[in-house]
């Protein structure tokens, strides 16, 4: 039963966001406070005063975010059609390097004649994280990076695009010509960014070139608190310092999805001044886990781990006796899977669900259509109906007709190892409810029921605070700690929960 002051207080913060008028917004969103709600009653809002040759950007990290988004907005308007709704990777390429390239490159004088680009790939350089995450705090890095943007950029001559740091390199100086800023400004009055806290270094320049260069207006999402990808480079303390660069903060404060005390120990984790705002917790440490625990809790289940070999452990020892599903994307695949990573998981769920015994989980070809165009270019439908084909013919034609480099072996790895449940499930879409799997994985889900499983020997840093914060904020009714003897932070739980 949702409370009814709270909820009075939550449409109050809603609605000051929904009707701000600063050109450069930045929104704190606490889990649970109607964060996608808010976006997306801003874009309609917005919508209906564009001039009928405008349309804004919408964009987030993940693609499930970005159909999120613009399933949501579905076909509210006919300016949707000059709307960009996707990934920030697909943004920069489709809108800045694409139809801008080469007049950048005859401008620098660095080409005589057009480039195309006809391969795209997920760079799988091991060291790139240690580049994105360091290049402005690590002398030593920052010029190994270099040598790597140097290399990048020869590659891409060759019609050679890897989606990595470097594009972002790429996409500021091209934002910085006049023929993009006069166009771009025109055509695209707003962006609006979900998950702003993720953004890395060079993002944050790229958002910067677009504020001083453009006259588009800035509006980002966030929450720093759930910011858990520094590994990968996210920078969630240039998120907060966006007050001192000419944006307007405002906060969503108040949650209706999580049980008072499930926020009141989520935010006690970094202000231990807060008070207690409910008389009866359904945060508890326990002690013990066993199949008669799990089968007695009512609702669906998440059971959070910090590793992936610690989630095979628990899901081997409790599979036969509750209901729960452990599922992980393919692992240990050749590089020329994994340089192709994200197109082929595409391809992997289309088949898998295109005819989902669950209607609402059916994907359908032209939300396929949707996607490879966004990310590189034209598909046509004809190409990808899957009729009487079984999953290597239609995995080989699709990848021929996309001039992906992927071999017939790797696909009969992927055919082989999609045959183990914890594979399919992963991109299978399915109402059962019960899973294991990491805390990282388990962004932006939710669940009645969370136990955290913790066993890891670390040290409770700003990291761990953030993971901890994550995973007790997927939960909507009751949150279940247990930890091993091994791990490393009993104290600190046992003072936190307390």
């Amino acid at each position: 039963m949702i409370d009814i002051e709270l909820k009075k207080e939550l449409d109050n913060q809603q609605e000051k966001i929904i009707n701000d008028t600063n050109k450069y917004l930045c929104v704190s969103a606490c889990p649970g406070a109607g964060k996608t709600y808010t976006l997306i009653k801003k874009i309609e809002n917005e919508l209906e005063s564009l001039k009928e040759y405008q349309g804004i950007i919408a964009c987030s990290f993940t693609k499930e975010s970005s159909k999120e988004i613009k399933n949501r907005l579905g076909s509210k308007s006919k300016k949707m059609e000059n709307c960009f709704i996707g990934t920030i990777d697909s943004l920069v390429l489709t809108l800045i390097i694409k139809p801008f390239l080469n007049r950048y490159l005859f401008e620098r004088k660095i080409i005589k004649h057009r480039i195309s680009i006809d391969t795209i790939v997920i760079d799988s350089n091991p060291k790139l994280n240690d580049y994105t995450r360091l290049y402005d705090l690590n002398d030593k890095i920052r010029l190994e990076a270099n040598k790597y943007i140097n290399s990048w950029f020869e590659e891409l001559k060759k019609g050679i695009y890897k989606i990595s740091f470097a594009t972002y390199i790429l996409a500021e100086k091209i934002v910085n010509m006049k023929l993009f800023y006069e166009y771009f400004s025109l055509r695209f009055p707003t962006i609006y960014i979900d998950e702003a806290q993720d953004l890395n270094y060079f993002q944050h320049k790229l958002l910067t070139a677009l504020k001083e260069k453009t006259n588009i207006n800035i509006v980002l999402f966030g929450d720093p608190n759930q910011s858990i990808y520094q590994f990968r480079g996210a920078r969630p303390e240039l998120f907060n310092n966006l007050v001192n660069s000419g944006y307007e903060l405002k906060k969503i404060t108040v949650s209706v999805r999580c049980h008072p005390s499930i926020l009141y120990y989520a935010n006690k984790i970094f202000d231990s001044s807060i008070t207690k705002n409910f008389s009866s917790s359904n945060v508890k440490i326990i002690y013990d886990i066993n199949s008669v625990f799990l089968n007695t809790l009512i609702g669906g289940v998440f059971i959070l781990v910090e590793t992936n070999n610690k989630a095979v452990e628990i899901y081997e020892k409790y599979k036969n006796d509750f209901d729960i599903l452990y599922s992980k994307p393919l692992d240990k695949m050749p590089n020329d899977f994994n340089l192709n990573r994200d197109i082929v998981e595409e391809l992997i769920k289309y088949f898998i669900n295109y005819d989902n015994i669950n209607d609402r989980y059916k994907y359908p070809v032209d939300d396929l259509i949707s996607y490879l165009n966004n990310i590189i270019g034209v598909a046509n439908k004809k190409d990808f109906i899957i009729g009487q084909k079984n999953f290597k013919q239609f995995m080989k034609e699709a990848i021929r007709i996309l001039k992906l480099n992927v071999s017939d072996e790797t696909i009969d790895i992927m055919h082989t190892k999609l045959m183990d449940e914890k594979y399919k499930y992963y991109y299978y879409i399915t109402e059962k409810n019960n899973r294991i799997m990491t805390i990282h994985s388990s962004k932006g889900l939710e669940n009645d029921n969370v136990i955290i499983y913790l066993s890891q020997k670390f040290s409770i840093d700003d990291d761990f605070k953030r993971k901890l914060f994550v995973a007790i904020t997927r939960a909507k009714k009751r949150v279940y700690i247990y930890y091993e003897n091994s791990f490393s932070g009993k104290e600190y739980i046992n003072y936190l929960i307390s």
